[in-house]
Formats: structure tokens, sequence, C-alpha cells
């Protein structure tokens, strides 16, 4: 669609077009598919003459963003608000935390808490085991990771604390 020019105003010509956008997520109640589209008037001007409207279809997928070969064997599902805010919770979580965190998101498939081996998250890291120990008694001493210790089985790690302070962050 061609962009419309308004009338004049103080400062000069104001160029606006019509922009279709799809929202990644609701932020009400509502809930609201990425393909329910939002349309609405927005200045144009200071873009130059040519103004790019951007089909309003966009195909988003992970295969897309990071290339079809690289997404055959999976790919890990993590919150934006984790990525922003896990270095500004109090106490911080570190970057090798926020790694073993990724890690075990690698293992939650759902609502019930993941159970993978020291020695797996240790070797997907590029770490000992004794330093993915670390890592998760580290968590679990700032509150943010409950473990449940089990025997002839692995651990079960309890990611619900970490998810209560994010919420916190949020509000």
């Amino acid at each position: 669609m061609k962009p419309h020019r308004a009338p004049k105003t103080d400062k000069g010509r104001k160029r606006t077009a019509r922009i279709t956008a799809f929202p990644a997520r609701a932020r009400s109640h509502k809930k609201v598919r990425p393909t329910d589209p939002t349309t609405f008037d927005a200045d144009v001007s200071g873009f130059g003459e040519a103004v790019e409207i951007l089909p309003s279809k966009v195909k988003r997928s992970v295969a897309n963003a990071w290339t079809p070969e690289l997404v055959k064997k999976g790919f890990v599902g993590l919150s934006r608000t984790f990525l922003r805010e896990y270095a500004k919770l109090s106490p911080p979580i570190t970057h090798g935390e926020a790694m073993f965190i990724v890690h075990l998101m690698d293992f939650k498939w759902d609502s019930q808490a993941p159970f993978p081996g020291y020695k797996t998250i240790a070797g997907y890291m590029g770490v000992t085991v004794k330093q993915a120990r670390r890592l998760a008694k580290s968590l679990d001493d700032k509150k943010y990771l409950r473990r449940e210790i089990r025997e002839s089985t692995t651990n079960r790690f309890f990611l619900e604390p970490l998810f209560e302070a994010l919420k916190k962050r949020l509000s």
C-alpha cells in the first residue's frame, strides 16, 4: 500500500503509512495469536522519500532465523524475560549459571522438573562435572534452583524459584 500525505503542519509535511504489525505476544489478558494483525497509521516522516512497506505476512520460524540445517536436531525455548533480566536479579545470576539454566531448559519439555545428569550437562557446557555441580549449588544457594537429590538416579531440578523471581522483576 502506498503511503499517503497528511496536510501540512507547523514542521512541514507529515507522511503517514498504513502499517500492519503482527504482535509476538499480547500484553493483556486477551490472547492474541501471531496471525492476528494490528493495523495502524504511522508517521514515516524522516525516513526519506522511499518508505518500503514489508509484506503483511512475514513467515517467522526458528528455522528461518537459524537455518533449517541447524535446527534439525531441535531447539530450546527460552523466555526473553530470562535473557534480559538474569544479570539484574538480586543476587545476580552469572553467565555460567545462566548457561547452566539454558542447558537445563534443553531437558524441560513441560511443567515437570528436568532431570539430566551432571555428566551430561558438563559435557554439553565443556566444563568438568565438579564445575557443573558447583553451578547448580550456587543457583541453589541463591534460591533460584531447588534440587531434589535422588539415590541411584539423576537429580531433579526445580526452576520455579527462578520463575517467581523473574515474575517479580516484571511487576
